[in-house]
């Protein structure tokens, strides 16, 4: 593989097997457990707070950017209906992680405030970096998102281009993308978690395998999203939950 990546391209190549994969998915033949555990490790961003940004977002949407001491540009576009009213939104970029489970450590990564928001509609954080991006033969870019100051880091399919990349933002407090082996995501996550699917997802991609691709796709929803869906039918506390993790898979 390449030292020059473009997720960009590898993704746009995969993206009708994605979708067939969707269509494929079936309701029945489900394991009625529920796998792993979905709390992800913590790690410790260190803020630039001097660079911090903030703007005023509500309803109609907009965005916002920060850049960073070394030229990354951050800029979060949340769009129409996302926020149900006006919101004082930052953007604070990341000097480090040091504690971040991948060995070819931080790309990027910025954070935002308020902590704890939830987003009606899926945000998009786009970043752009001062020079190309270039990773090692075995390394995944792997992007990442954490709640709070650094709790239950969690991964998100990045989509990169020469120099930039893009991330889905759910909910707040930050989001980035880090160079990381296959190996140091399955020592990182539960096996069976939504992570852990999360990872054979990205694994597949850089592969170019389909077969892969679909068969993750599957066992993320059989053994996550399904049973939480259907727990959630007679459960009111179990549908934030369910939801939660039923948006993360389509998405």
């Amino acid at each position: 593989m390449p030292g020059l990546l473009n997720r960009g391209a590898i993704l746009a190549r995969h993206c009708a097997a994605a979708m067939a994969a969707f269509s494929l998915l079936s309701l029945s033949a489900c394991s009625s457990d529920e796998g792993g555990s979905d709390q992800g490790p913590s790690i410790s961003p260190v803020l630039d707070a001097d660079r911090e940004t903030s703007a005023a977002i509500g309803p109609d949407g907009g965005s916002i950017t920060a850049t960073a001491e070394d030229g990354t540009e951050y800029s979060l576009e949340i769009p129409t209906d996302a926020l149900i009213e006006e919101v004082e939104i930052s953007l604070t970029p990341i000097l480090s992680i040091d504690d971040l489970p991948m060995s070819g450590g931080l790309v990027a990564g910025v954070h935002f405030e308020p902590s704890g928001l939830e987003l009606f509609r899926t945000a998009a954080l786009t970043v752009t970096l001062p020079e190309a991006l270039s990773l090692d033969s075995e390394e995944l870019l792997a992007g990442f998102a954490y709640d709070g100051d650094g709790e239950n880091l969690g991964l998100t399919l990045a989509e990169a281009g020469s120099d930039s990349f893009t991330v889905p933002v759910l909910h707040f407090s930050g989001a980035g993308s880090g160079a990381a082996t296959p190996a140091d995501l399955e020592a990182s996550f539960a096996p069976g978690s939504a992570d852990a699917f999360l990872a054979e997802l990205m694994a597949a991609i850089d592969a170019s395998d389909d077969a892969a691709l679909e068969a993750s796709l599957r066992g993320w929803y059989q053994t996550r999203v399904r049973p939480d869906l259907q727990a959630a039918v007679s459960n009111d506390a179990a549908l934030e939950r369910a939801l939660t993790g039923y948006r993360r898979w389509l998405t």
